[in-house]
């Protein structure tokens, strides 16, 4: 018995010059009179051939741009099993994507790192909404990594719930946010051991933050001082005012990089204590002034030494 024959062909429109696809198959019959016939049908794939192509290139370039992606890309299931991988997490060394598929996190992580995964997981699909954590890890040497994720729940086919997961490399900006506090609270150890108030004047609020050490300096408590301009200039000894005022607009106006000043400053007890100050203006983002900032040091002992050593001197010139 002859089999039926398929053929693919082309056509092309004389008209519009459109190609259309075709799949031809012929197949023998018996007629009426016992004679052997061809019968055929004609099929336009034209249609199924242009969704198939279209949905190629589009699963082509989801394909590279998640290859290109500069993050981990997850799915998983409501099981916790992961459908799709585009890469895995450098610091578990895990060899492909296919490894992962259809695992869970309690097959592929530590214990704990996999108990915290599904915690989150957990909450995230119970609850409907998004989390966004870091979380530090061990690396493959020991040393601490961080990593940034964003878990979101979506409905997958046939509405069963599924789980999203983006997940980028903190590790740099978090070791650099670990290092910049722990310079802040050394430079808060060397401050709070030398004395040294701090002073911070928004030039374009004319708020001024004055520390802690600052107000103490004159005898106040922290929520006694205002953020304001009038708390340092009602201070000023009247005869050291202007000197002390005219140095810092210098400054303000760009004519003098460094303010460095010494005056006398009113302590809660109506005496006056010497202070040296030293300041500069901080440009935030190049379009005005930014803020006028710097420290405030008690140097009343120094300065009584050298006056009284002053007044020895002149008794005997």
């Amino acid at each position: 018995t002859a089999l039926p024959v398929h053929t693919d062909f082309e056509s092309r429109s004389s008209e519009t010059g459109e190609i259309r696809h075709w799949e031809t198959v012929k197949f023998p019959i018996h007629g009426a009179a016992g004679e052997l016939l061809i019968g055929g049908i004609a099929i336009d794939l034209t249609e199924m051939k242009r969704a198939r192509e279209s949905l190629e290139a589009s699963e082509a370039r989801f394909s590279a741009f998640m290859k290109a992606l500069p993050a981990t890309a997850i799915i998983k299931d409501s099981e916790g099993r992961y459908v799709y991988l585009n890469k895995p997490w450098d610091f578990l060394n895990a060899s492909s994507q296919e490894t992962w598929l259809g695992k869970t996190a309690a097959d592929m992580m530590p214990a704990d790192v996999a108990q915290r995964a599904r915690r989150f997981d957990r909450e995230v699909l119970e609850e409907g909404k998004t989390a966004d954590y870091v979380a530090e890890y061990s690396g493959p040497d020991g040393a601490p990594v961080f990593w940034h994720h964003l878990k979101f729940p979506f409905p997958g086919p046939n509405g069963q719930r599924m789980l999203g997961m983006i997940s980028l490399d903190a590790t740099r900006e978090r070791l650099l946010e670990r290092q910049n506090a722990e310079s802040s609270a050394r430079r808060a150890i060397v401050v709070e051991a030398a004395n040294i108030g701090s002073w911070d004047w928004d030039l374009a609020t004319d708020r001024v933050a004055y520390s802690s050490k600052w107000k103490q300096q004159i005898g106040y408590g922290e929520d006694e001082i205002a953020d304001t301009l009038d708390e340092w200039r009602s201070r000023v000894h009247p005869d050291d005012f202007q000197a002390t005022w005219e140095a810092a607009e210098r400054c303000v106006q760009g004519k003098s990089a460094i303010y460095d000043v010494e005056f006398r400053f009113r302590h809660k007890n109506g005496s006056y204590r010497w202070i040296h100050c030293v300041g500069t203006i901080i440009k935030h983002d190049g379009s005005g002034p930014g803020s006028f900032m710097g420290t405030h040091i008690d140097i009343t002992s120094r300065k009584t030494a050298e006056l009284s050593l002053r007044a020895a001197l002149a008794q005997y010139a």
